[in-house]
């Protein structure tokens, strides 16, 4: 499991950087989202400014096909290294702008127009942030029996982006007042986030210029020619990402303001839930790699989804009491559900497609399906708790995610094996 050559270290290193910051800033997003909401979408009814604070989350989702597109097609034309200098760069900026801006009480109506720019800005911006990482890594991992561990490299940056929004939002909560974190306390992840962009930075500086392959065969537009001869790969490609987006943005982003507004759980011991649990995360997503490399990546992500349609209701059952121990323990054991899927589907994805056209059908599809299952999901499942159809409503999502992806995955053509 241990990849001793400096290179390959470099590289992992490299890839996770980016995926760390593009996940660090959609977290601390939706852990405030509800102080957001306050700021930019004022109205009597509390959850109706969390609703639209989660509304234009998934805006920046919805903007993320457009992004994959652009740097799908540039990582194939002109490589994958050039592509992962260019994404990280553009995601520092709206981060830090969001940390700075005035309110809805300083701007008006133009405070929330301006946030939802900024927020389909980093929509562009990291469509092509976390495909362009995976891709980057299998390809230079090569040998087909290490491409599970490879791939699941980026997937931990971004959990561990993920984890420390988490712990960010655990610190703040925990220091300042809550008068203190609703008046400019919410600022500070995003401003800190600067700081991460510029570690990113140095790091892909670093890496070995790769020498873009000669593909006689190479589309002008390789998108199109994905779209041509590639159509059932790249249907099953969204459905095997269902899963995936459903559950990250429903079990490690959303949890935190569900266990805060619906199950009425202090947002201190919320944080340090799901901080915890993250942090057991980060370590078995690439565990999970390794042992794919070994018994089989499609093996591994048919039994986390088989599961996963049949626990997912009794364990958030558990998650659905105002009791740290029952909570945790849920959470838990979604996160080990999780894992195996996390680690190894979007390797599963990628070589779909042959290498002259894996970046932008693999970005397009990925985000496509970011954007739908992903996105929309703390939106939706805010909304149909606000409308009572039920406090089980994101667990109902995550299970019907889990059914598509078993789909898909049972439909999809055999891996590429070229690279």
């Amino acid at each position: 499991m241990q990849q001793t050559h400096p290179h390959a270290r470099r590289t992992a290193l490299a890839g996770m950087a980016g995926n760390v910051l593009e996940w660090y800033d959609f977290a601390v997003y939706g852990y405030f989202a509800a102080t957001i909401g306050k700021h930019f979408f004022p109205s009597d009814d509390p959850a109706v400014s969390t609703v639209m604070s989660f509304g234009v989350f998934a805006i920046g989702f919805l903007a993320r096909p457009f992004g994959g597109l652009i740097l799908g097609h540039l990582g194939d034309v002109l490589g994958r290294r050039r592509v992962l200098m260019i994404s990280i760069l553009l995601m520092a900026i709206p981060t830090f702008l969001i940390g700075v801006m005035p309110t809805y009480d300083t701007l008006g109506v133009l405070a929330p127009v301006i946030l939802v720019l900024l927020r389909l800005a980093q929509g562009i911006s990291v469509g092509g942030e976390l495909t362009g990482s995976v891709t980057f890594m299998l390809e230079e991992a090569g040998d087909h029996k290490k491409r599970g561990l490879a791939g699941s490299w980026s997937f931990s940056g971004a959990v561990a982006g993920v984890l420390l929004g988490s712990a960010v939002g655990a610190l703040i909560t925990g220091v300042l007042t809550e008068d203190q974190v609703a008046d400019w306390g919410w600022r500070l992840p995003f401003l800190s986030g600067v700081v991460i962009a510029i570690f990113g930075f140095m790091m892909r500086r670093g890496l070995v210029h790769e020498v873009v392959p000669d593909h006689p065969e190479r589309h002008a537009i390789p998108l199109l020619d994905a779209l041509r001869n590639h159509r059932k790969s790249m249907a099953c490609a969204i459905g095997i990402a269902a899963f995936n987006a459903a559950a990250f943005y429903l079990m490690l982003v959303y949890i935190t303001t569900y266990l805060t507004t619906v199950v009425g759980q202090d947002e201190q011991v919320a944080f340090d839930i799901n901080t915890t649990n993250m942090a057991i995360l980060v370590v078995l997503i690439p565990l999970w790699g390794w042992i794919s490399d070994r018994v089989g990546i499609q093996k591994v992500l048919l039994t986390s989804v088989v599961i996963a349609i049949f626990a997912t209701i009794p364990l958030f059952a558990l998650i659905d009491h105002k009791n740290p121990l029952y909570e945790f323990l849920g959470q838990l054991g979604l996160v080990m559900l999780l894992a195996p899927y996390l680690s190894c589907f979007a390797t599963r994805m990628a070589f779909l497609f042959p290498s002259s056209i894996r970046m932008s059908a693999f970005s397009t599809t990925y985000n496509i399906g970011l954007a739908i299952f992903g996105g929309t999901a703390p939106l939706v499942a805010s909304y149909l708790i606000e409308r009572d159809v039920g406090e089980f409503s994101p667990a109902y999502l995550l299970t019907g995610a889990a059914v598509l992806s078993l789909v898909a995955l049972l439909a999809a053509p055999r891996a590429v094996e070229t690279t």
